[in-house]
C-alpha cells in the first residue's frame, strides 16, 4: 500500500502524491505475504491468498523446496510446470483487478528468480504475462538466475475499468518453476487528475488546499515514473 506524507510537500508534489493513492488499482497480495506460511515451509494454492490458479502453484516461506528466500518480505510465490502430477499442464496465476482508467497506459511490474530450493527441478520455466487472456505483455521470458531479478512488461492502454493479468509458465512435461515477489501494476502516464472533491474524500484537508490551488492554476500533473529496481 502507497503512504503519503503531506509535510511540507510541494503542491505538485501532493497532487502527485495523492493521484497515485486516487487511482490506485494494484495486484492482491502482490508480495505473497498472506497466508502465513510455517518458516522454510509452502503451501499450493492457499486459502485466502488473493489469486486464481491452477496446477502446481502457490506460497514458500524462507529456505526450502522452492528457494532460498524472498526477494521482500518473508514469503514468495511459485509457479511451475509439473511434468510429474500435472503432465502436460500449465502452471497458471491470475487475478482481475478493477480501477483502471480507459484511455490511461499501464504496466506490470514485478521480481522473478529461477527456483534454486534444496530439492526438485531447480531449472527456469518460460514465463508469459497475458492480459485478458490473449494480448502478450511479456513473452516467454526465462530468469537464468537464481538471484531475483526486475521485470517490466511492455505498457498497455486500459480498454477497460475491469482487467484480467494472469502470469503462466510454457514448458510442459519438465519439471521447472520460477519464483515470482512483489507484483505491482504501474501507471504509465494518465489522461486524468484527481478533482477537489476526490480529495476531499480522502482528506478534507487535502481537499480544501486542491480547491484554493486550482483556482490560481491548471493542475498538471507530472507522469509517473516506472519503478526502479533495488540496489
Amino acid at each position: 500500500m502507497r503512504h503519503c506524507s503531506f509535510v511540507r510537500l510541494s503542491y505538485s508534489a501532493l497532487v502527485a502524491c495523492f493521484a497515485s493513492l486516487a487511482w490506485a488499482q494494484d495486484f492482491v497480495n502482490g508480495g505473497f505475504e498472506y497466508p502465513v506460511i510455517a518458516t522454510d515451509q509452502w503451501a499450493p494454492r492457499p486459502a485466502g491468498w488473493g489469486w486464481y490458479g491452477a496446477y502446481n502453484v502457490g506460497i514458500a516461506n524462507g529456505n526450502g523446496s522452492w528457494g532460498t528466500g524472498a526477494y521482500q518480505g518473508q514469503q514468495y510465490g511459485y509457479i511451475e510446470s509439473d511434468g510429474i502430477d500435472y503432465p502436460g499442464k500449465q502452471g497458471w496465476i491470475e487475478q482481475t483487478i478493477t480501477g483502471f482508467v480507459i484511455g490511461d497506459t499501464y504496466d506490470v511490474t514485478f521480481w522473478m528468480a529461477q527456483r534454486n530450493g534444496d530439492v526438485g527441478g531447480n531449472t527456469s520455466n518460460p514465463i508469459e504475462v497475458i492480459l485478458n487472456g490473449s494480448s502478450f505483455l511479456m513473452g516467454p521470458t526465462y530468469d537464468p538466475d537464481t538471484d531475483w531479478s526486475y521485470y517490466v512488461t511492455d505498457s498497455f492502454v486500459a480498454t477497460s475499468t475491469t482487467n484480467t493479468i494472469r502470469f503462466q509458465t510454457t514448458q510442459t512435461y519438465v519439471d521447472s518453476a520460477n519464483l515470482l515477489d512483489d507484483i505491482h501494476i504501474g501507471r504509465v502516464n494518465y489522461t486524468s487528475t484527481p478533482g477537489p472533491s476526490a480529495a476531499l474524500a480522502f482528506s478534507p484537508a487535502l481537499g480544501a488546499l486542491l480547491r484554493r490551488r486550482t483556482k490560481a492554476l491548471r493542475l498538471r500533473p507530472p507522469g509517473l515514473k516506472n519503478a526502479v529496481p533495488r540496489s
